[in-house]
């Protein structure tokens, strides 16, 4: 049975980034031994070198395999060209026994908002077409596709959820994993637990 750990908006060098939380994570995830460790963006506040350079110290410090995807903070600052020199590509399709996992960038740079953009809509199709015959499929990003309760406004979702929706039940994704608005919570749409 294949084993993902999701987590997110850890925000080095943020004012509420505490550093012994963060190391009890990264004992926990080493321990524990996921298939795969997914963070779903904001590993930096502002999206600066050296925010980059203290979030790849943590992430390096992880002793199993790593998809990440940016979010709105990590995009500040040009961030995104950061993020790409340290992580490589904002846009992933990682396999695993039984698992198909495709990951999209969702931010714009400078804002908080976030689209996916009908330009990658080509992309995310054959990514999720790739996947074997009863894999499940798992898609990753940022923004929220739904609004979540207790969040506050909701206009942080992204502002092409409805067609990145229907792509993503057109091709039967049954799990979407995102962070943003530092709510936990889960939805069940059609057949997706988001």
């Amino acid at each position: 049975m294949t084993r993902l750990y999701h987590i997110s908006d850890i925000h080095v060098a943020s004012k509420y980034f505490q550093p012994e939380l963060m190391e009890q994570l990264v004992a926990e995830v080493n321990r524990e031994r996921p298939d795969l460790l997914v963070l779903s963006g904001d590993l930096t506040d502002r999206g600066l070198a050296f925010e980059y350079e203290a979030a790849k110290a943590w992430t390096d410090r992880f002793e199993v395999p790593l998809l990440v995807t940016p979010g709105n903070h990590d995009s500040r600052n040009v961030g995104y060209v950061h993020f790409e020199e340290l992580y490589g590509s904002r846009y992933r399709v990682v396999r695993l026994p039984g698992v198909h996992i495709v990951a999209a960038d969702s931010s714009e740079p400078d804002l908080d908002e976030g689209r996916i953009g009908r330009s990658i809509y080509p992309w995310l199709h054959e990514a999720l077409g790739s996947a074997a015959v009863g894999d499940l499929k798992v898609f990753v990003t940022h923004h929220h596709l739904l609004p979540v309760p207790g969040a506050g406004r909701e206009r942080n979702i992204l502002q092409d959820a409805g067609d990145l929706l229907k792509v993503l039940v057109d091709h039967g994704v049954e799990l979407v994993l995102n962070g943003h608005k530092h709510v936990p919570w889960v939805w069940r749409f059609e057949e997706m637990l988001i």
